[in-house]
């Protein structure tokens, strides 16, 4: 099961306030106009329907991946070298998936994630909905070619109901990424360097190593079967 999880690094209307009642939260106002109200990265969830060893990394189940705003063609060593090494990270220019980027990931990623199955001889289905990347016939054939996996396209206006990722897996995933990040701010010194502005590329490191954290504490929460 596929889906795609949109994040941004603000959310709210710009305002700082605490809510009433609510002794453990508070909202703040974004740390620079480039984040607001735009799409910072995008997750890109994909699970297998068990649950494995839950005590495993990730709980066997694929790593995730961060599809980042950008061309990617200015990265400096030293971010290479700080993002998550459990984390997979693409750019396009609006971090989202369009058909380019949805074949890019059928063919740099799919013959892992489904080579256990290969090598016991048996195909895969993949289910999603119809982002229309996913729907191409170049998207499927590059699936079948070398990852024997099958599409199974949902029907249209209930992928809230019938998709594991929208209101299940993606809804935890983003719980927990919420929770770390809030510890993370807690830090001494922390708060102020998010409010007064993080370098972009340090936001980008951030962001791999909240969502492995994040990932690591959802997979051993839910039950995929």
């Amino acid at each position: 099961s596929l889906d795609q999880v949109p994040c941004n690094l603000v959310e709210g209307d710009q305002r700082t306030y605490h809510p009433i009642g609510d002794k453990e939260h508070v909202w703040l106002a974004g740390s620079g106009k480039s984040d607001e109200g735009k799409r910072f990265c995008t997750l890109q969830v994909i699970v297998k329907c068990v649950n494995g060893d839950k005590e495993k990394l990730y709980a066997e189940q694929p790593s995730p991946e961060i599809c980042f705003r950008g061309k990617g063609l200015r990265i400096s060593q030293k971010e290479l070298e700080a993002w998550h090494p459990n984390v997979w990270v693409r750019f396009q220019p609006s971090a989202w998936y369009d058909d380019e980027t949805c074949l890019r990931y059928a063919d740099e990623r799919f013959p892992e994630i489904s080579s256990d199955a290969r090598k016991n001889r048996r195909e895969s289905v993949l289910v999603l909905d119809n982002l229309h990347g996913q729907t191409t016939e170049e998207f499927k054939d590059e699936l079948w070619k070398n990852s024997k996996t099958k599409v199974h396209l949902l029907p249209g206006g209930v992928t809230d109901l019938l998709q594991l990722i929208d209101a299940g897996f993606g809804h935890a995933l983003k719980h927990q990424l919420g929770e770390r990040h809030s510890e993370w701010m807690q830090l001494e010194g922390n708060l102020e360097l998010w409010t007064k502005g993080m370098a972009m590329w340090e936001k980008r490191v951030h962001m791999t190593r909240m969502i492995a954290a994040a990932y690591d504490d959802a997979c051993k929460n839910y039950d995929f079967e």
